[in-house]
């Protein structure tokens, strides 16, 4: 591919993962997946390249926080991952995550793959939205 090309390319998967999150960004909480998911690909993919000097800049410019929020973010979505068993060819199950959010996953980073499933599970056993306070507990 030639370089016009893959500028081209990767530009047009950057502007689709923006509108994604622009869209979930303004829908319930439950869209930070959404919204986490469109960033780790952005992310991944370095497809902000052909319009950024680097992933803290587009974080900074394009969305209005830091750079090491943004790969708080990108973590938030691995930990989402998990929690729903999901591969990266999987459908994101936005469902699963009816309470779900970032500062869950920042709790549930600290702990091992497994432990994080058997921590969530017991914390929204009761059917009631979790706190970090109970997933850390």
């Amino acid at each position: 591919m030639s370089a016009m090309n893959l500028y081209a390319a990767e530009l047009a998967e950057l502007e689709a993962h923006e509108r994604e999150m622009e869209k979930a960004s303004g829908l319930i909480r439950s869209n930070v997946v959404v919204f986490c998911k469109h960033l780790a690909e952005i992310y991944e993919s370095c497809c902000w390249k052909p319009k950024y000097k680097s992933f803290d800049t587009y974080c900074e410019t394009r969305w209005l926080f830091s750079g090491s929020r943004g790969r708080q973010l990108v973590a938030a979505y691995d930990v989402a991952k998990n929690l729903a068993g999901m591969t990266d060819e999987d459908t994101l199950p936005v469902f699963l995550f009816e309470y779900f959010t970032e500062s869950h996953a920042r709790v549930l980073k600290e702990l091992p793959p497994e432990q994080q499933r058997i921590a969530w599970d017991a914390a929204t056993a009761s059917g009631e939205p979790p706190t970090a306070k109970t997933l850390s507990a």
